[in-house]
């Protein structure tokens, strides 16, 4: 026996020579390389990955990594909600305090809310109510709203 010789041994002399618990895992790794090489991409487990993605690992393994995989998309979606692109530039820019009028180092002011470009004020509503809460006279922005808590805007 040398690495990488391509000629197989017979199972009657397999099974003279190997203990049942070796020739049981080699029967299974067979098996499962006459499925993989047959139907990979048909084939899923019980925790409902396919075989090609499964092999070698264990269904914790597998949902393990998916988990990870779901928490840090779910992680860059919330970051993304946050960002707002300059209307001009485009440069990338996250309101962490004050009010929703931002301003860009280039010089242009969007909405936070509706991230329409403005001028001034004029944009954010100007009637009095108490804050967070909507206005009744217009539908207007609001000047100042908590970043961490998730708007429903218009865009």
């Amino acid at each position: 026996m040398e690495d990488g010789c391509p000629c197989s041994y017979p199972m009657c002399e397999l099974q003279k020579v190997l203990p049942d618990n070796i020739l049981c895992r080699y029967n299974e790794r067979q098996a499962e390389e006459a499925v993989a090489a047959t139907c990979a991409d048909e084939l899923v487990r019980k925790c409902h990955v396919q075989w090609k993605q499964h092999v070698g690992k264990t269904c914790e393994q597998v949902l393990e990594r998916d988990e990870i995989r779901m928490r840090v998309l779910f992680e860059e979606r919330m970051t993304a909600a946050r960002v707002r692109k300059c209307v001009k530039c485009g440069t990338g820019l996250v309101k962490s305090e004050g009010c929703n009028r931002m301003s860009c180092r280039c010089g242009s002011f969007m909405c936070y809310l509706c991230r329409e470009p403005i001028t001034g004020y004029n944009h954010f509503c100007q009637h009095a109510r108490s804050p967070g809460a909507p206005c009744r006279h217009c539908r207007k922005c609001s000047l100042w709203t908590d970043p961490t808590v998730r708007l429903n805007t218009k865009h």
